[in-house]
């Protein structure tokens, strides 16, 4: 059975329509009565109907707006909208928001059932092809696997919508908006071993990234005992009971939409452990490379790369040398995220596996050019390409208003597109995420600021679109690899 909201000023259209439906259908069921379009997304984060019939006239904010908020979190919901006056001028703006279908009052009682009933017809095909989806997926091990990187690589880089998120409920037999992610690093062997003895006691869903393994726990379980559980799998499975042999990142709890927070959060340790360990000079030159490839620059970044292990390799041993690169070559998968446009991921490229077997420097010379090749197979060359007119209104707008708060979705609107375009623009033409794209620019505002020494951290912080301090000097080390106090 499916659930229905009437959002609707009228008393006796809302009283009509809710004795239809409580007495004459059977495929609905009536979950609320909203007078108002701010009662109606009061309402909706509870009662998350299926379908919504929408008055277009309401007071405060009209139907059509009442929508457009709802959709930004929800986009999968079905509207019927219900209006007056049949006016091409809305039934314009309510094509453009997906509306199942545009009736003008007064409504016959049998004109109502049958939307219902094509309505009904469209929740049972779209219910049975998301079924037939989940079997396949379900039947094929690798698949599942593919899916679950695909999954948890979007949710930590925050790109995950509503639609998105209750396909990935569905696909792992759960159902919460609030989860938390974990990241273990400095120890490779015996991961699946650890991913199957977590799963005897909690829910958890599990990535590889480089010589790293991203767990997310969902919250519909207890999870303040989990890092002391990991810790205790990692000792008996190693044989080591000294807890300073392991980083794990823990991220605290959070819904779905703010996940990327969590997964910042678990990467805290990692961040600062490369910040503590690696020289100045290994630092900028790491950045440099990143940001090559962010911008698809191949040349400069395959001579920049050559300086780089030239250095290491004269002056380290071959040992510290090669841990290096692998460091290296872990950070370069993060950078690229393995994600391709046209929603098509890379296989895994084992590079840190390929490296780790490497005995001497002549065996690295015959190796390092393919694996950089593999690295920049899928990079386009951006200089002097012109970009899409949607792309440029984006990064235009962020440029206006990066000291404001701004979402992925009210940037899409500005340039009127849908998100998930939006975000294959940016991850297409500029190499990297909307999320990353923001940071990079606020932080070198910023950069600016701090470097002038008239005003202090908290002020920078909120200058440049940051709303707590200690969020932002996490970002600002990440983009620029120290911390807003070192620069000041």
């Amino acid at each position: 059975m499916y659930k229905i909201m009437i959002a609707d000023d009228e008393e006796p259209v809302l009283e009509s329509f809710s004795l239809i439906i409580n007495r004459d259908v059977k495929q609905f069921e009536l979950c609320a009565a909203a007078r108002s379009g701010y009662e109606a997304i009061e309402l909706f984060d509870d009662l998350k109907p299926d379908v919504v019939f929408m008055d277009i006239q309401m007071p405060g904010i009209d139907g059509i707006e009442t929508i457009r908020r709802i959709r930004q979190d929800y986009p999968g919901t079905v509207f019927i909208l219900a209006t007056a006056f049949e006016r091409f001028d809305i039934a314009k703006k309510a094509i453009s928001l997906g509306i199942f279908s545009y009736l003008v009052k007064p409504i016959s009682r049998r004109t109502f059932l049958e939307e219902l009933d094509k309505v009904h017809q469209y929740l049972d095909k779209r219910k049975e092809r998301r079924s037939r989806s989940f079997s396949l997926e379900q039947d094929n091990s690798r698949d599942r696997e593919r899916l679950e990187q695909r999954y948890l690589t979007r949710l930590s880089r925050g790109e995950l919508e509503k639609e998105e998120w209750q396909a990935f409920e569905a696909f792992g037999r759960f159902q919460t908006d609030r989860a938390a992610f974990f990241i273990i690093g400095n120890w490779q062997e015996g991961m699946d071993d650890l991913k199957n003895r977590l799963n005897y006691r909690y829910l958890c869903f599990s990535a590889r990234m480089g010589n790293r393994l991203l767990l997310l726990f969902p919250e519909i379980q207890e999870l303040s005992g989990v890092y002391q559980t990991v810790l205790e799998c990692l000792a008996d499975l190693s044989g080591r009971d000294d807890p300073e042999a392991f980083t794990v990142g823990c991220g605290g709890i959070y819904s779905f939409q703010e996940l990327s927070h969590s997964y910042r959060e678990a990467l805290e340790p990692f961040l600062t452990d490369w910040d503590n360990s690696a020289k100045e000079w290994e630092r900028e030159q790491l950045l440099l490379l990143r940001g090559y490839l962010k911008r698809g620059e191949r040349m400069e970044f395959t001579e920049c790369f050559k300086d780089f292990y030239n250095h290491q390799f004269s002056h380290c041993s071959f040992d510290l040398a090669r841990g290096k690169m692998i460091e290296a070559f872990t950070l370069f998968r993060e950078t690229m995220d393995w994600y391709v446009p046209g929603d098509h991921y890379l296989d895994e490229f084992s590079a840190v596996e390929e490296i780790a077997l490497l005995n001497n420097e002549k065996e690295w010379e015959l190796w390092w050019p393919s694996g950089i090749s593999r690295i920049l197979a899928d990079i386009k060359e951006t200089k002097g390409e012109p970009l899409p007119q949607p792309l440029e209104k984006a990064i235009s707008y962020i440029q206006e208003n990066y000291q404001e708060p701004i979402y992925l979705g009210s940037v899409a609107e500005a340039c009127q597109v849908s998100t998930g375009y939006l975000s294959r623009l940016f991850s297409e033409h500029l190499e990297t995420t909307f999320v990353n794209y923001l940071n990079s620019l606020r932080t070198d505002k910023a950069l600016e600021l701090l470097k002038r020494g008239d005003l202090n951290i908290k002020e920078i912080a909120f200058r440049t679109g940051y709303q707590d301090p200690n969020y932002f000097s996490r970002i600002f080390r990440k983009f620029k690899g120290c911390s807003p106090s070192e620069v000041c």
